[in-house]
């Protein structure tokens, strides 16, 4: 019951939690690389949002004083969140996730 949308009522709830935030790393690099390829003032526009972005969230990774910053610290927590449901699908897909918790 709880992947037949008609029987489930939080079905798409669970479905856009469960497999999108996978999906989102990858969005943001076709993005990115979409971004970069076609010309305009726009998809220039993006491209670089998208550069300093990932700058400023690589930099605050790098040099905790930047986090004080709120908007720097929530790009830097998107960027390491995103990291890491892109590493766990990585490692899901190759077989290489463990299954079990480690203490420490």
């Amino acid at each position: 019951w709880l992947i037949v949308p008609w029987k489930n009522r939080i079905f798409v709830q669970a479905v856009s939690h469960k497999l999108f935030r996978l999906l989102v790393p990858w969005a943001l690099l076709a993005v990115l690389l979409t971004s970069s390829r076609i010309e305009g003032t726009a998809f220039a526009a993006v491209f670089w949002a998208q550069v300093v972005a990932y700058g400023l969230g690589i930099a605050a990774l790098r040099s905790g004083g930047l986090r004080k910053n709120r908007l720097i610290n929530f790009i830097t927590v998107f960027l390491t969140l995103n990291a890491a449901a892109a590493a766990g699908l990585y490692r899901y897909l190759t077989g290489t996730a463990g299954v079990r918790w480690r203490n420490g």
